[in-house]
């Protein structure tokens, strides 16, 4: 019985909430969305990123997958959310984003990080995500 009692406490402890593990854990990703308001833009943010780094095209639909108008943001929407990551938890500064938006070059797109600023990337490269949607997106 305390073997049971032992394997079914582990369970809990490992099921409930925290960080996602996968990137299809979209209930977790999501967590408790930020709302950034910005000269009456209004953007919402998920709490977490995906917690595995996927090609451009990967994270395109890892993000549209999660529904409700999830999205890749755009480059200027990346800036948005650096200039105030102060209120976007989990943020972290020495990551390089991808964003949805494609520079003039076939296969090439913008991404962001604080230390390097926009930059253009393969989109074959490996790179960290979060969705976002925008007020007026479908939900």
């Amino acid at each position: 019985m305390k073997h049971i009692t032992k394997i079914l406490f582990f369970i809990l402890l490992t099921s409930c909430g925290g960080h996602p593990k996968e990137n299809t854990d979209y209930k977790k990703i999501i967590g408790n969305p930020i709302k950034i308001t910005d000269n009456g833009f209004e953007l919402e943010i998920t709490q977490y990123d995906f917690p595995f780094k996927m090609d451009w095209n990967e994270a395109d639909q890892a993000c549209t997958a999660m529904g409700d108008g999830w999205r890749m943001p755009t480059v200027d929407e990346l800036s948005l959310i650096f200039k105030y990551e102060d209120r976007v938890p989990e943020f972290r500064k020495e990551n390089i984003y991808w964003s949805k938006s494609e520079t003039e070059f076939e296969n090439m797109v913008w991404m962001s990080g604080y230390k390097i600023g926009d930059m253009r990337t393969k989109k074959s490269d490996r790179n960290t995500f979060r969705a976002v949607r925008a007020k007026g997106d479908s939900k």
